[in-house]
């Protein structure tokens, strides 16, 4: 039951951040709102899929590299920071603009796929997270088959979670909500993205002494 521990408590965690609102949430609930069903689950394939990249990194040891190329990772703090401001900064100039109607919406899933991949890609920040969970719970007598179990904890989490987050948006009632509510809601998220985003410059430019 002891082996057990360090995956329930990447469990516990993981779902927690999952949760917890950020940029992923705001693009799969943005796209879940203005696109086709299929589509706002693309998006949530992306979010997980770079989820996925990151925590598979640091169990791979890329936390390590990135800590020891510096200058490499202060750039993806900064780089990110950068992508993460426009994506606030567009969405705050077209709060006002109303959701198109979803047979004219162009958004195909190859396109939500990336987007929501490259969004999450862009935050450094979670192959930390990953890294500190890992380092925490992980000793060097962890068995080999609990260490790559718990991807697959991480993968049902973000899978359920972000399917339930696509599909509720989706649906006709929170929609006309959302279709009132567009303009302040998009500004709060894109205030949220801008205040993330300067963050991240922030600590890339402080910490690589530019």
């Amino acid at each position: 039951m002891s082996d057990l521990q360090p995956l329930l408590g990447i469990a516990a965690l993981n779902l927690a951040a999952t949760m917890s609102p950020g940029p992923a949430f705001v693009l799969v609930t943005q796209t879940a709102v203005s696109s086709r069903r299929d589509v706002a689950l693309a998006a949530a394939a992306g979010t997980v899929t770079a989820s996925m990249t990151w925590c598979l990194g640091a169990l791979l040891g890329w936390q390590f590299l990135l800590v020891r190329a510096v200058a490499l990772y202060r750039f993806l703090h900064i780089a990110g920071g950068c992508y993460l401001g426009y994506i606030g900064v567009m969405m705050w100039l077209h709060a006002r603009d109303p959701l198109p109607e979803l047979d004219r919406q162009s958004l195909t899933r190859g396109a939500a796929w990336r987007k929501a991949l490259f969004l999450g890609l862009s935050n450094p920040k979670v192959i930390v997270f990953f890294g500190t969970v890992f380092t925490a719970l992980f000793t060097p007598q962890t068995p080999a088959a609990i260490r790559w179990a718990s991807p697959l904890i991480v993968l049902f989490n973000e899978c359920v979670w972000y399917s339930l987050v696509a599909t509720l948006f989706g649906t006709a009632p929170v929609q006309r909500i959302y279709r009132r509510l567009k303009a302040g809601a998009e500004r709060v998220f894109g205030s949220f993205l801008l205040l993330f985003s300067a963050r991240l410059v922030f600590s890339g430019i402080v910490r690589s002494g530019v």
